[in-house]
């Protein structure tokens, strides 16, 4: 029976490029993805009880099938062969990551978890075979079966290569009382676009890159970019036609 604790680490996107929507609903994104150290501490526990159990400090996270991590147990579970009707899993959370704050909290639980399953169970999947699952959960998911501090994403944000990560600095996160869904916010930027296409052109993703390959923060902070802003800055203004 195992038990383990680990942490979950937050992101930051230091670059996101949202581009046309894809033929499969999902939308094309170019994508610098940072771990940072704020995490949430996990503990997961092989149990005889059947099914699963969340446990979580916060009370705005689901404890039922619709949680991610609940979601990401019965995935692994199917894809290993292992029967949840005879044994278990209580996985407890405990949050410091801001919930829906856009920092990965969610995807980054349930990719750990999966790495942690599939580690405790002797890596009976291959990294492609979890890959696979977690990108089944989450564009973001992915991003945390991986060891790497930064890595860009294509596609949908699940085709991921390293790159080189921010130098050492501290962050200041402030995280705003308005909740939209990723669906939401995604659909509310297509509906800008439409109005004023010539005024959602994102830049090079290139850029970027290279400030963190030269380490230079200052250069960094230059060429960070995400197509939501319009977006949120529509709804703090209370003026947007589109929520």
């Amino acid at each position: 029976m195992i038990t383990a604790e680990f942490d979950s680490p937050a992101k930051v996107n230091l670059f996101l490029s949202v581009g046309n929507r894809r033929a499969d609903g999902f939308h094309e994104v170019i994508t610098v993805l940072q771990k940072v150290s704020l995490c949430d501490r996990i503990t997961l526990e092989a149990t005889e009880q059947p099914g699963i159990e969340i446990i979580c400090s916060h009370t705005g996270v689901p404890k039922d099938a619709s949680n991610l991590v609940h979601r990401a147990i019965t995935k692994y579970c199917r894809a290993v062969g292992r029967d949840l009707t005879n044994s278990g899993y209580r996985v407890s959370i405990n949050k410091q990551i801001p919930v829906s704050g856009g920092m990965g909290g969610g995807s980054s639980n349930a990719g750990c978890v999966l790495k942690e399953l599939n580690r405790a169970d002797g890596f009976p999947l291959t990294q492609n075979e979890l890959v696979a699952i977690a990108a089944s959960l989450g564009s973001d998911v992915p991003f945390f079966l991986y060891e790497d501090q930064a890595m860009l994403g294509t596609g949908k944000g699940e085709l991921l290569v390293p790159c080189d990560s921010l130098p050492p600095c501290r962050m200041e996160f402030a995280v705003c009382g308005i909740k939209q869904s990723t669906g939401a916010m995604y659909s509310s930027l297509d509906k800008m676009r439409e109005a004023a296409p010539q005024e959602y052109e994102a830049p090079t993703v290139t850029n970027i890159l290279q400030a963190l390959k030269d380490g230079l923060l200052k250069n960094v902070c230059k060429h960070i970019h995400n197509s939501f802003e319009p977006v949120f800055e529509a709804l703090n203004s209370n003026a947007s036609p589109f929520f």
